[in-house]
């Protein structure tokens, strides 16, 4: 297969990554207006199976038969992982302390698994501007006082920026070798669905809730809009930049769900939430978005 060099639009990555966080951050006010005793496996499962079938709705997609299949597996194992340990971790830890923990250490797994890979160093701008948002996020969370400490949770949110980092890294791979945005995110997803599926089938004859109306709003939502939509545009913004300035602006995610929170939720916006807003904003625009 074609390897292409990267090339890409910082405006467009910025503007589609941004859209993405923006579905993102719908995610935790989601959550909250859905039933007290969901599952997150049950969760995690069924929004990406749906979210999977929203993609291939959405694109019309046909798998070209000449993908390197090793590498399409390992990014949709990536994929699974990610909604298991995620809904697990901010079970376990509650949202603040697991959204931190999974978004914090997406940007600096990225940067190691591309020494690791490529042997390509992060730049100091890039190192000093996702301390600044990375201390943001932080601020931004944990201002609100939820610091639930659970070594299992956050192992788990851990694992999730470790599975979101592998899932970019596979795909900006992938986007290299020519393979295009709507074939990258259809066949990821679908692989990923396929994995999930059986988990599904275990639990839900023990998930009553499932079938309230509460619940099935609340999937609906988390699979086709913080899933199928918001992916559709991340992937547009992966491919315009790197996969370290591509996890490092998706951390603004946090930002639209506390706005959203104030707005929907009637949650106050705390000082020190504010001076988080600030920093993040600040350490986004450092971003080298050339790189």
């Amino acid at each position: 297969m074609r390897v292409v060099p990267a090339t890409g639009n910082s405006s467009k990555a910025l503007l589609f990554l941004a859209g993405a966080c923006l579905c993102f951050g719908t995610s935790g006010t989601a959550q909250a207006l859905g039933p007290d005793n969901s599952s997150p496996l049950v969760v995690g499962a069924a929004r990406l199976l749906l979210g999977a079938i929203g993609l291939f709705a959405l694109i019309k997609f046909r798998e070209p038969k000449n993908l390197p299949r090793n590498l399409l597996w390992t990014g949709a194992l990536a994929v699974a992982l990610f909604q298991v340990t995620f809904f697990s971790g901010v079970r376990l830890t509650g949202v603040a302390m697991g959204t931190v923990i999974a978004l914090g250490s997406a940007p600096a797994i990225t940067a190691i698994l591309n020494w690791l890979i490529y042997k390509k160093l992060p730049t100091m701008r890039w190192i000093f501007a996702t301390c600044v948002t990375a201390t943001g996020i932080t601020l931004l969370f944990l201002s609100k006082g939820e610091i639930k400490i659970n070594l299992a949770g956050v192992l788990l949110s851990l694992g999730a920026g470790a599975s979101y980092a592998s899932y970019a890294l596979v795909s900006k791979e992938l986007l290299n070798r020519a393979v295009t945005p709507n074939v990258v995110i259809s066949t990821l997803f679908t692989r990923g669905a396929i994995l999930t599926a059986p988990l599904l089938l275990l639990l839900i004859n023990d998930n009553s809730w499932f079938f309230k109306l509460d619940a099935m709003l609340m999937i609906l939502w988390l699979s086709f809009i913080s899933l199928t939509l918001a992916y559709f545009l991340y992937i547009r913004g992966l491919a315009q930049t790197s996969t370290s300035n591509a996890a490092t602006i998706t951390l603004i995610e946090p930002v639209t769900a506390t706005f959203l929170a104030a707005v929907i939720l009637k949650e106050a916006i705390t000082v020190g939430q504010w001076l988080g807003i600030i920093l993040v904003i600040a350490g986004l625009a450092l971003v080298d978005r050339k790189n």
